[in-house]
């Protein structure tokens, strides 16, 4: 057992607080204020934001104990205040029967007083606390009880923000490395002011010039008057879906005329990218790739075109119709990477995405490809596919046909 009190939510409260990624990282003027000010409040000459991990207290703001960068939990008075959701209040330490003994009451430090208000998350998780400390006993009124409280507040939205701005400064580096490799077009929609920002990429397939920045001069509003009206329906309908959280992506095929009245398919994809500190959606982020059209491949008689994917193995089973619509002699069985080098390199970033999709999310595979046979004829075909689970619920396998 440790020697310290521990809250029943012990696991979630601290995968709450790795998830802001902030331990151990260099102090910030953000921080730093807030707990000065903290300190000028309540009249201190000590305040920390201090960080509750599995066996130390670390501190992301320190106002009076220089050079002291963490402690062990066992001796941390914030792993009391986690405990509660009130400000907890210890008037003189030497006093209290919790602390008396407390390397920090009896050494050079001489705690007496400690006033701390909980770091509270969302979801209810006290990750921390901002505290006031003094070498005096002492005792707060209630506004300074009250100041310390929405201090505290104030402290964990700059948390989520800190983390916020992380996650997109991420996503923005994953996504413009997609678009170098692969030339895919990329855009950003915020759904609070209605900002729409794209890529040259994104501008050169809707057929419309790049602003001298880089981005593409558009609206959501005007790049959906470019869908067939059908697919413009289908597209605004799963952006609500996506909005209230119903599917975790979208992920589809949609006709497109472009702003030369070349008609066009594009493969679009979309996910909530940042959410406000009330964890509501405020980007969604996506890309947009054009599926090239070919000739069909000749349709194969008889017996249907089938094919499974072993999971564990990564090798994969075809039927002697898919063989002869691939043109390789029945029997022939690719390598998985072999298999994804027959499409092109944006239709194989879609297939590859919807076969993680079908593992990890139990999506149905449903997609049109341009692909090219070991023999070199193209064609375009329907990808059709659902994953299998063994008794455990475990995915073995994901299985399908393929229509010409």
């Amino acid at each position: 057992m440790p020697d310290f009190p521990t809250p029943v939510d012990e696991s979630g409260r601290r995968a709450a607080l790795d998830a802001l990624d902030v331990l151990d990282t260099p102090a910030e003027v953000e921080f730093d204020a807030l707990a000065k000010v903290a300190a000028l409040i309540c009249g201190t000459p000590i305040a920390l934001i201090s960080l509750v991990d599995a066996d130390r207290q670390w501190f992301k703001a320190n106002i009076g104990l220089e050079g002291l960068r963490e402690t062990h939990r066992n001796v941390a008075f914030c792993a009391h205040t986690i405990m509660r959701d009130e400000v907890m209040e210890v008037s003189d330490a030497s006093l209290d029967e919790r602390f008396a003994n407390n390397p920090m009451v009896t050494s050079k430090a001489g705690i007496r007083f400690y006033a701390g208000a909980p770091l509270k998350l969302n979801n209810g998780a006290r990750i921390g606390s901002l505290c006031v400390i003094d070498r005096q006993p002492k005792k707060l009124d209630a506004k300074q009880r009250e100041a310390l409280h929405h201090l505290s507040v104030v402290v964990v939205e700059a948390l989520k923000r800190r983390r916020a701005a992380l996650s997109k400064v991420d996503s923005d580096a994953q996504i413009d490395q997609i678009v170098r490799v692969l030339g895919e077009g990329n855009w950003e929609w915020n759904l609070l002011n209605g900002t729409f920002v794209a890529n040259e990429a994104w501008a050169s397939t809707l057929g419309q010039a790049k602003n001298p920045s880089g981005s593409a001069p558009m609206t959501m509003e005007a790049w959906q008057t470019r869908f067939e009206p059908a697919d413009r329906a289908r597209f605004q309908s799963l952006l609500t879906r996506l909005r209230s959280r119903e599917i975790a992506a979208l992920d589809d095929d949609f006709r497109i005329v472009n702003l030369q009245g070349r008609p066009l398919k594009v493969r679009i994809h979309a996910h909530i990218q940042l959410w406000t500190a009330d964890d509501q959606p405020e980007w969604i982020a996506g890309t947009q790739v054009e599926i090239a059209h070919t000739a069909p491949a000749a349709k194969p008689q008889g017996e249907p075109a089938t094919w499974a994917l072993d999971i564990a193995s990564r090798t994969l089973q075809w039927s002697p119709a898919v063989c002869q619509l691939y043109g390789v002699e029945p029997g022939y069985q690719p390598e998985f990477a072999e298999f994804l080098r027959i499409f092109p390199g944006d239709a194989r970033l879609v297939l590859e995405r919807a076969l993680n999709r079908a593992i990890n999310l139990a999506e149905r595979l449903d997609l049109e490809l341009p692909f090219t046979s070991p023999t070199g004829e193209t064609g375009q075909i329907r990808v059709l596919g659902e994953t299998v689970f063994d008794a455990n619920q475990v995915p073995i396998r994901v299985e399908g046909t393929i229509q010409t």
